[in-house]
């Protein structure tokens, strides 16, 4: 004798409900392992830039980070944030805009930092200074198209100051200001560039300009040269100062101002 019809639609739904439900909970189980595999693996990289990068001019610091996807579902909608903190009070701070990790694989996340260059800021410490900078990097995803994924990124970057120990000495003649400059590359780069001696008078008129050689200091490696700047006729440099700074394309660092005896 068979079942009345609504008996079996009953049966019917209570085995659908089961699959469902066992279908979800594997869903769950495999998000659940997925998600607790991700992490950063790598060694946070962070570098100094004095040239254009991903079209942010000037002085910038680009912080990498590898973070490592081998679940079965890509995450989406990675938006990553980050801070680096000098000693003192923040340095930078930004978000990209939202990028995918794949599934089964590792990507970098990548930051330019792009730092505040003016008179007064810290931030030119770090062209001459060795420096720890506190860094937070902040990874808020989507997993699975269904799930919040949040990562915080905590620790500290050791930075290598490009111009280490920066020592600019000027020498003035009634014809000629001698600069001498020496410093070390502590970065893990080619240090290159132009730099530009400004001869700046007493009253705070510049009366003198000269390029200097282009600079290839290797990383670990040190410049000390003397460079002669020619004076015009006029252009009386004691009691002034000479403004020395890099220059690149479209940009123009200041890296120190030293007074003329």
């Amino acid at each position: 004798m068979r079942s009345p019809p609504l008996r079996r639609l009953s049966r019917a739904l209570l085995v659908l409900s089961t699959l469902v439900l066992v279908a979800a909970l594997i869903f769950l189980a495999t998000v659940a392992y997925s998600v607790s595999e991700i992490s950063p693996s790598g060694t946070p990289g962070t570098r100094w830039s004095d040239g254009p990068t991903a079209g942010v001019q000037g002085l910038v610091l680009t912080l990498t980070q590898n973070l490592s996807n081998p679940g079965l579902y890509p995450l989406s909608d990675v938006v990553i944030s980050a801070s680096l903190w000098y000693p003192g009070g923040a340095l930078v701070h930004l978000t990209e805009a939202p990028q995918t990790l794949a599934a089964g694989g590792t990507g970098t996340l990548q930051l330019v930092l792009p730092v505040n260059t003016s008179a007064s800021s810290r931030a030119l410490d770090l062209l001459s200074q060795d420096a720890t900078l506190s860094r937070e990097v902040w990874v808020n995803a989507s997993y699975a198209l269904t799930f919040q994924f949040h990562l915080l990124l905590a620790g500290n970057v050791s930075w290598g100051a490009p111009f280490y120990g920066l020592s600019v000495t000027p020498t003035a003649s009634t014809t000629t200001l001698e600069v001498a400059v020496s410093y070390h590359n502590h970065s893990s780069w080619d240090e290159t560039g132009t730099m530009v001696a400004t001869v700046v008078q007493a009253g705070g008129v510049a009366c003198a300009a000269q390029t200097l050689p282009s600079l290839n200091v290797p990383p670990g490696g040190a410049l000390d040269q003397t460079f002669p700047v020619p004076l015009p006729s006029g252009c009386d440099p004691r009691g002034g100062s000479l403004d020395l700074a890099l220059a690149g394309p479209g940009f123009v660092l200041p890296l120190v101002e030293e007074p003329i005896p």
